[in-house]
């Protein structure tokens, strides 16, 4: 059912008496509440949901619970909104002051001013605006009305002169003509073979603020006050069917529904058909002057005031502030109505009651001079009259007057058989009360402990709830009390500290508690009790009472009122909404009253259930932020796209969503379920968190959001953002591939290393077998040889040819060491190679008395020296030794070494006679140098110069 046809009835009901200062549902929102300026001038509802709100310094978004501002750029430094406006297709209009008239489309807003062609179109003051067809626009301004073909301006009708005045509002009939009130009256205009014709001039002499059309009227709005004209015709006589506020300048109309209509003048007005409606500050507006009034799609009222924007969407409750009839600490305590409808309040120091369609409170403290103090429970007899229990003991309430009947200072009560009645008192007594007599009835756990709650059933079983130590069941013998049933902390029932009971009729008792929810007991049979709590939707601990309409449970809570429906194995809970700022949190007292109930907390609120109306709009979901690379897009505005798509590079793998359901009355109350395709296997579960953050892996994905309201209905289409985060370059399949070429030639050249070297290895121990073989072998076969002839020769011959076994001894055992040394990898650097030839060069040229010197830097003493370059370069220095001592007859020689980046350089220097190099013959010493040097890659060069020395020089390549 529409939200507007529950208006009706409901504001009959409550406006039938004659009104009181209460307060009534409006939702009020200021800048603390995220409004860019207090000041609101206009509001429409677009396409999307959301609402557009107008300010004298821009416009903002509202989704029902968040603002947003979005860019706009004024000419004149500040955009000053004077009204809103949608047309055929969704666009939004927006008109300025000083600034002419926006439009927002395809996401873009884009500006437009009258022809400056015009001297009437100077200046850009626009107030109203209409479209009549696609493509053609009426525009309303301080000094004429314009047509606008949505490129160009021109004056609407040149020859009416009445026109060149402020223009202020225009409405389109039924049959098809327009009014156009203005500074000078009201314009009839009708459409005569494709051209607007004035029709008739009313009412010139006064000023038409506002044009409203219903389905049944015509209101205008004036500087003196409402017109209302039930045909066209009265508006053509110009005799108004009824005229109302008298010379109240009316500033702002809306109609809500076929035949209501907002009206602001010197107040809020609210007129339909049975009654005219005042609303004030008094009532909860947040303030006193109300520039413009929009209803929007779902009946739902907006008032743009000096000091906020206010709502007022289902009118389902009244509140009265009782905070003047409560001085000092007194509270309410209990609620009860009595015969003739007056309510009657319990609080901490005695009674209130207000009588039907009394605007105010009466008290009641003293009854014959006796405090009443602390009210504990009310109970109505069968003629009507209310019963209540005090500090001060018993009183009957007969009409307004109250007198005492009983001195006991009773704490609960509950209705026995025979009309009696149980009651306890503050002792932890129980009494049997009926008529004129009460008597006290003996029970085991007398004086043991607090009874906060009486239950008799139908069984004639009384159940006892405690302060602390949970409950007793009693059976009754008209004696005594004896206790056949308990559930306490001996029972497993640890924390069950009793404050109100309450039967279904079904064959129930619900006992609330102090910090623990509901119990619910089965009064036929001794099963386990059925537990609520939070786990089933009660949001609450502290159960204050309980109260029964129907078949619904009203639970009054230290959180809120709650509404229980179904049974124990499927119970629904459902907390009652309403403004916790004006009317708080925290409820004492719940008191169902056939269609409506009243709740005791910071005042009194009368509330009605069947007002308020299921919220079954599937709500649009729209990402109001996006964060990708922790960047936020700047190409991108909130509530415009339901999807996006993106790429991001590797360094950018963190994003962040926040979304919002658009629901212009419930936004609290929507969940939301999101989903990241390519992470998740499905939706997560309903949340009221509208944000989320992720760190990913490099691949594709897409985020999605819905939104769920209080009805369950889902967005019709989730909200999707695409994305995908690339890899990095060493995660990409080419890297791959190059990483594998790379690591075959290095496993390549590894082998092709190891292969050479096996082949040296292999070529070293050829040529040192072949050494072996060609010198030790000769040598000791000439050995042999030279030992059987000296054995066969005489003793002369013999002693030479042993001195040439010796010497050939020696020199085979010179080679076998120079074999040893060049194959250990003790002697792998060049120190120890120039410690060896500076052993060799000792030996030779000491014996010929030559001087000489081996220089070695230190940082060439420890570069190593592969066994191939040390050997080679071992022989090839021996041998330029050797022929400097045969050939050079030198006085000294130098022998130095250096190491140029990887190259090593070794020279051998004399200042013997020198030669020729053209003169001398290559023998099979030079020869072998030469190749030496060639085997490692090295280069041998000899410098000779006759009469000056001799210097051979080798520079080798090492690892």
């Amino acid at each position: 059912m529409p939200l507007s046809r529950y208006w009706y009835a409901v504001l009959l009901v409550f406006f039938t008496a004659p009104a009181r200062a209460q307060l009534y549902p409006f939702k009020n929102f200021s800048e603390k509440d995220g409004l860019s300026y207090q000041n609101i001038t206009a509001a429409m509802e677009d396409g999307r949901g959301l609402l557009w709100v107008g300010t004298p310094n821009g416009i903002n978004w509202f989704d029902g619970k968040n603002f947003y501002e979005p860019p706009i750029a004024a000419s004149s430094g500040y955009l000053n909104i004077t009204n809103l406006y949608k047309d055929l297709r969704n666009n939004i209009w927006m008109m300025t002051f000083y600034d002419g008239i926006y439009r927002f489309s395809g996401n873009r807003f884009t500006r437009f001013l009258p022809d400056s062609v015009h001297p009437e179109s100077i200046c850009n003051n626009v107030f109203d605006f209409l479209q009549l067809k696609d493509s053609s626009y009426i525009c309303l301004t301080d000094m004429n009305v314009f047509a606008f073909d949505g490129k160009h301006f021109s004056l609407f009708d040149p020859d009416n002169t009445a026109l060149q005045t402020a223009c202020y509002s225009i409405a389109a009939l039924g049959d098809g003509s327009l009014l156009l009130g203005t500074n000078s009256g009201l314009f009839h205009y009708t459409l005569e073979k494709g051209k607007w014709r004035l029709s008739k001039s009313l009412f010139r002499q006064l000023s038409i603020t506002r044009i409203t059309t219903t389905r049944q009227a015509i209101w205008l709005g004036t500087q003196t006050g409402l017109f209302k004209f039930n045909s066209l015709a009265s508006l053509d006589r110009q005799t108004p069917d009824l005229y109302l506020f008298d010379k109240e300048y009316i500033t702002s109309m809306a109609h809500i529904g076929d035949d209501s209509i907002w009206v602001f003048g010197k107040r809020l007005y609210l007129i339909n058909k049975e009654t005219i409606i005042g609303f004030g500050q008094e009532n909860g507006l947040p303030a006193s002057y109300v520039n413009f009034i929009y209803c929007d799609s779902r009946g739902i009222s907006w008032f743009c005031t000096n000091n906020g924007l206010s709502r007022l969407g289902q009118v389902y409750y009244q509140f009265d502030d009782m905070e003047k009839y409560l001085p000092g600490n007194n509270s309410m305590t209990r609620l009860a109505i009595g015969r003739d409808s007056t309510l009657w309040v319990g609080t901490q120091n005695g009674l209130l009651y207000r009588e039907k369609n009394n605007r105010g409170f009466n008290s009641i403290y003293e009854v014959a001079h006796v405090a009443i103090g602390f009210i504990s429970w009310f109970c109505q007899d069968p003629n009507g009259d209310l019963w209540t229990g005090s500090s001060s003991g018993i009183l009957k309430i007969t009409g307004r007057s109250v007198s005492r009947v009983s001195s006991l200072h009773s704490v609960s009560q509950c209705k026995g058989a025979d009309g009696g009645s149980w009651l306890a008192d503050i002792d932890g007594n129980i009494w049997w009360w009926k008529g004129a007599t009460m008597r006290q009835v003996s029970h085991a756990a007398a004086h043991q402990d607090d009874i906060y709650s009486l239950y008799f059933d139908t069984a004639k079983y009384l159940w006892a709830g405690f302060r602390n130590s949970g409950i007793k069941v009693f059976h009754w013998d008209h004696d005594s009390l004896t206790t056949i049933k308990t559930y306490g902390p001996a029972d497993g029932f640890t924390n069950l500290r009793i404050r109100c009971f309450l039967g279904d009729g079904r064959g129930h008792l619900l006992a609330g508690t102090r910090t623990s929810g509901i119990y619910i007991f089965s009064l036929k049979n001794d099963s386990i009790p059925c537990h609520l709590d939070n786990r089933q939707g009660l949001k609450a601990s502290w159960i204050k009472e309980l109260s029964k309409s129907g078949d619904t449970i009203y639970i009054a809570t230290n959180n809120g009122i709650y509404s229980l429906t179904g049974n124990c194995t499927s119970p629904s809970i459902k907390q009652l909404h309403f403004d916790k700022a004006v009317v708080g949190n925290e409820s004492g007292s719940v008191l169902a009253c056939g269609p409506y109930f009243y709740i005791a907390n910071k005042g009194i609120m009368k509330y009605y259930p069947k007002a308020v109306v299921p919220d079954t709009l599937c709500p649009p979901v729209y990402f109001t932020q996006l964060l990708l690379g922790g960047m936020e897009d700047s190409t991108w505005l909130p509530y415009t796209v339901a999807e996006k798509h993106a790429d991001l590079d590797y360094a950018h793998h963190t994003v962040s969503f926040q979304f919002t359901g658009i629901n212009l009355l419930n936004a609290d109350q929507l969940r939301y379920q999101y989903m990241l395709e390519g992470l998740d296997t499905g939706w997560g579960l309903p949340t009221s968190r509208n944000n989320v953050n992720y760190n990913l892996k490099p691949g594709r994905y897409t985020f999605r959001v819905r939104a769920l309201n209080e009805a369950g209905g889902w967005s019709p289409h989730p909200a999707a953002v695409s994305f995908y985060i690339h890899s990095p370059f060493w995660l990409t399949w080419w890297f791959f591939v190059l990483l594998a070429l790379a690591l075959a030639w290095v496993v390549y050249t590894i082998y092709r290393y190891q292969l050479k070297s096996a082949l040296r290895l292999e070529q070293l121990r050829n040529k040192i077998s072949a050494d072996l073989h060609d010198d030790m072998g000769s040598s000791l076969s000439s050995i042999s040889i030279l030992s059987e002839v000296a054995s066969r020769e005489d003793e002369q011959k013999s002693r030479h040819i042993i001195r040439e076994i010796n010497e050939r001894s020696l020199l085979l055992m010179e080679k076998m060491d120079d074999i040893v040394w060049s194959i250990s990898q003790k002697n792998d650097t060049v120190g120890n190679l120039m410690s060896r030839i500076q052993q060799f060069a000792s030996t030779l040229l000491e014996a010929k008395e030559i001087e000489y010197e081996v220089k070695i830097p230190e940082q060439v003493r420890t570069v190593r020296l592969d066994m191939l370059r040390r050997q080679h370069i071992y022989l090839i220095l021996k041998e330029a030794i050797n022929n400097l001592v045969k050939y050079s007859c030198c006085r000294s020689v130098c022998i130095s070494t250096a190491c140029t980046g990887r190259t090593l350089t070794i020279s051998v220097a004399d200042d013997g006679k020198g030669f020729h190099r053209e003169s001398i013959r290559r023998g099979n010493g030079l020869l072998n140098m030469e190749k030496r040097a060639g085997a490692i890659d090295g280069e041998l060069s000899i410098a000779s110069v006759p009469g000056k020395g001799t210097r051979v020089t080798l520079a080798v390549e090492i690892e």
